[in-house]
């Protein structure tokens, strides 16, 4: 267990001081991340129910297929959002997109009621354009 703990620390720490190193040119916004992190976990469930599917009970086989099911789902979202922000391209593109969706967020609006000024709160979990 010491072992297993000590290889996911290095790891992090090397993805850690790579990040730092390439952040000029890894485009990781606030909306990439929320679906990286999405992509992590549905990755992990599936890898982990696949593994649980192939070996029963066993515990290395769910945290072997959680762990390649993360690293998938990693790389898949990675890859199928490229280029979602476009804000932060130094010229917008033409692209043919058809789904465009937002990370969930919080917003705070002044309202004018029959009462008087308002605040409105809403969260939006599914926002974007279609």
């Amino acid at each position: 267990m010491r072992f297993i703990s000590a290889v996911a620390l290095g790891l992090a720490d090397a993805a850690l001081g790579i990040g730092v190193l390439y952040s000029d040119r890894i485009d990781i916004g606030r909306n990439r991340v929320f679906w990286l992190d999405t992509g992590a976990m549905v990755g992990w469930l599936a890898g982990g129910g696949v593994g649980s599917i192939i070996a029963g009970d066993k515990q290395r086989a769910l945290s072997i297929g959680g762990a390649l099911g993360m690293t998938a789902g990693i790389v898949f979202s990675y890859w199928a959002t490229s280029g979602s922000e476009s804000w932060r391209q130094a010229r917008p593109t033409n692209s043919l997109k058809v789904v465009d969706l937002d990370a969930p967020g919080l917003q705070v609006l002044p309202t004018a009621g029959p009462t008087g000024r308002a605040m409105e709160v809403s969260l939006d979990l599914l926002r974007g354009r279609f």
